[in-house]
């Protein structure tokens, strides 16, 4: 199965007013967690006037690293192009699919969803942050300035860490 684990930074927790600002995508096959592809990508935030002060910090916008950023479309597009009939999967989906379905382009992925979040919870009983649940594995945690790869990575060495671990 081909699963792809999005990472996405926005400009606040809304997805109906806050923008997708960053995509880290890594896609592998559930069988043997080989990465066969993955995207890295700035997006160009239209209103940026309507953010979150508090999510840019967490997210590191900055105009200067964002000068060469993509349209949203375009960011869309080639994360569609590389994710096609993949199994959604984030931590959690309930923040991630969100924007995703805010743009309308959720019909390209499989019907399934997968939520690591979910997956930790079943695995400890309760509720940890990404962070956490990065430590219960000996995994290095996402910097303190968020990065939609630096996510996605994260969140694929986990769920392999949550797979290997109950083989």
């Amino acid at each position: 199965m081909k699963i792809a684990i999005v990472d996405i930074e926005t400009t606040g927790l809304d997805p109906t007013k806050h923008e997708i600002i960053e995509i880290g995508c890594v896609i592998f096959n559930d069988r043997g967690f080989e990465i066969t592809d993955w995207l890295d990508v700035k997006v160009r935030p239209k209103h940026i006037e309507t953010a979150d002060p508090i999510a840019l910090q967490v997210n590191g916008y900055n105009e200067e690293e964002w000068k060469d950023a993509i349209g949203l479309g375009e960011a869309m597009s080639r994360l569609m192009e590389k994710a096609e009939d993949a199994v959604f999967c984030s931590y959690p989906v309930v923040f991630d699919y969100p924007f995703i379905q805010q743009i309308g382009v959720e019909e390209s992925f499989s019907h399934y969803k997968l939520c690591l979040f979910s997956m930790v919870y079943s695995r400890f009983g309760k509720p940890l942050s990404m962070k956490d649940a990065c430590e219960r594995f000996d995994i290095q945690p996402e910097p303190k300035v968020h990065r939609a790869m630096n996510g996605a990575m994260c969140e694929y060495n986990l769920y392999r860490a949550l797979h290997e671990d109950a083989v």
